[in-house]
């Protein structure tokens, strides 16, 4: 039996009404910015849905190969997802809480070839009562098969408060605490990659080929990538964008990038913003 892995970004958001005898004390833990979650977990356990990301950023491999798969097999699904609607719910606040891991996603046993055939792909929304909101969900399944491993690392967490016309509640002072950390999210970063070798920055530029390049020059992918050169003293690859996008591009910790890649280093200018 082969193990098929399915590497990439896992989406969680729990959500819940917010009743009237509660609006007031979430309103003043995000005025305050001290909300605990575990003060509000009765609102926010109420629903949870679990799923991969939305543009179906993953990688498959199988006992550590990488498979191809081509993502224009799921993009009737992806454009026409299934509407859940939400009509018990009008007219209210709901309190939502999101979460972005990355790492491994999806695992299963196989006993044959890996057939991208077999993969399944289901797309949902939830409606959020009448806010023209909604909760997005997608599943990715390998030939009917339970999950049998999921491993990963918690990389951004958000709590907000939709209004029953949609828009999100900010008081004076969340406003501008939001405005500045927008300024701030602006700023880009630069992490090289430093390879030992010709053969891992090869393999590197491979990566980027088959797996950005595209969104890149769709415009999807706005992060900006130089070259040294491969008759460069130091072979480097640099990845310039803002750190919520440069968060899951490879690290050199991630088993599969020393098995496919090879022997690598990262430096991070003019500072590593995660620190």
């Amino acid at each position: 039996m082969a193990i098929l892995e399915i590497y990439g970004w896992l989406l969680e958001t729990s959500w819940g009404v917010v009743s009237e005898d509660r609006l007031q004390d979430v309103m003043d833990a995000l005025d305050n910015e001290e909300f605990d979650r575990d003060d509000f977990d009765d609102i926010l356990d109420s629903n949870n849905e679990t799923g991969i990301n939305t543009d179906l950023d993953i990688e498959i491999f199988v006992d550590g190969d990488l498979k191809e798969f081509d993502r224009d097999q799921f993009a009737e699904e992806l454009e026409e997802p299934v509407l859940i609607e939400d009509d018990e719910n009008e007219g209210q606040f709901f309190l939502i809480e999101e979460t972005a891991s990355k790492g491994l996603i999806y695992s299963c046993e196989i006993s044959e070839e890996f057939d991208q055939e077999k993969l399944s792909l289901w797309y949902y929304n939830y409606a959020l009562g009448d806010t023209e909101n909604s909760i997005n969900v997608l599943e990715i399944e390998y030939d009917d098969n339970e999950c049998l491993d999921r491993r990963v690392d918690v990389e951004v967490y958000g709590i907000k408060l939709l209004k029953p016309d949609g828009t999100l509640y900010e008081a004076d002072e969340v406003g501008a605490a939001n405005e500045n950390s927008s300024s701030q999210s602006d700023e880009t970063f630069q992490k090289i990659y430093v390879f030992t070798d010709k053969n891992s920055y090869d393999n590197f530029c491979s990566y980027i080929k088959e797996n950005k390049q595209q969104n890149i020059d769709y415009g999807i992918d706005k992060t900006i990538i130089t070259y040294s050169g491969i008759n460069s003293d130091e072979l480097t690859i640099t990845f310039e964008n803002t750190p919520e996008e440069l968060q899951f591009t490879p690290d050199p910790d991630i088993g599969w990038v020393e098995d496919e890649i090879g022997q690598i280093s990262v430096r991070w200018s003019p500072r590593d913003p995660f620190e």
